[in-house]
């Protein structure tokens, strides 16, 4: 059966109201398998890179005198980073790089 504009727009009306009158039938979205949860509502979302790339002198330094100043007990003398492709927004948006 194949329903028109107007019946689908009823339809998704009629499933928003009922969300609204009882939220406890809003289903919570799942979080896609390859993701990996930064906190706050934060995603980082694939894809990523299979293998770490070493980063700048300049960036390594700043880690590193980040680590420091916060008493982090493990510090290496060069850092790599994943590159990944997509950031979720507490909000919902997704940032692409």
């Amino acid at each position: 059966m194949d329903y028109g504009a107007a019946d689908r727009a009823v339809r998704q009306c009629q499933i928003n109201a009922l969300k609204i009158s009882n939220p406890s039938i809003e289903e919570t979205p799942k979080t896609p398998r390859s993701t990996y949860a930064l906190g706050d509502g934060y995603l980082l979302l694939a894809a990523k890179e299979a293998k770490a790339s070493p980063i700048p002198h300049a960036e390594n330094e700043a880690i590193r005198r980040f680590l420091l100043s916060n008493r982090i007990r493990e510090i290496h003398e060069q850092y790599e980073v994943n590159q990944w492709a997509r950031l979720q927004l507490p909000n919902g948006q997704i940032a692409r790089s």
